[in-house]
């Protein structure tokens, strides 16, 4: 019996220490707790899981945060960077150049991901983006505008994964969590 106990805590810690193998978050902001957390698919395959966190658990859209991407499947990393500046395009940001330097950065950032990759992108309290794979920092963009477009990709209003949107600001069904206009 006391085997089967200290099995069952072996497997439980396990676990706790696996659900999130990225950065010390609290580096970053004062008490990281998890918002909320989804999945999002593309036809019959899921692509990532997607997890919030903000200070004590409540995400401000000014405020800083995390957003964990834990990839279900095998991606370029040319895919991600045009799939983020398309939605980046699409959710109103216009400026030809620093489009063209953000893509730039972010070429250099990503690897190409497969099942298990985890990448983390924290919004710093100065607005800056920072990336890491696992708990490796990867790279940053230091632009007020990138970080505020790119975190809006997952959590403004207009965007494209509104049922994921729910999920990560733990919202019900009815409520409608609004964003620090631009």
């Amino acid at each position: 019996m006391e085997r089967i106990v200290r099995h069952i805590i072996f497997l439980v810690l396990l676990f706790f220490q696996n659900a999130h193998a990225g950065p010390n978050l609290s580096d970053f902001f004062e008490n990281p707790k998890l918002v909320g957390e989804g999945t999002i698919s593309f036809l019959f395959f899921d692509l990532y899981k997607a997890r919030l966190y903000a200070p004590s658990g409540n995400w401000e859209s000014s405020k800083p945060m995390a957003l964990e991407l834990n990839y279900l499947r095998e991606i370029s990393k040319e895919d991600i960077v045009e799939i983020t500046i398309e939605e980046i395009i699409d959710l109103g940001f216009t400026d030809k150049s620093i489009i063209s330097n953000w893509t730039d950065e972010l070429l250099q950032i990503f690897p190409n991901v497969d099942d298990g990759t985890q990448i983390t992108g924290i919004k710093t309290k100065e607005n800056k983006t920072l990336f890491f794979l696992d708990k490796k920092e990867i790279g940053s963009i230091d632009h007020a505008d990138f970080s505020k477009y790119f975190f809006d990709i997952w959590l403004h209003e207009n965007t494209k994964v509104p049922k994921l949107r729910k999920k990560l600001l733990n919202l019900k069904a009815d409520e409608h969590k609004s964003i620090t206009p631009r």
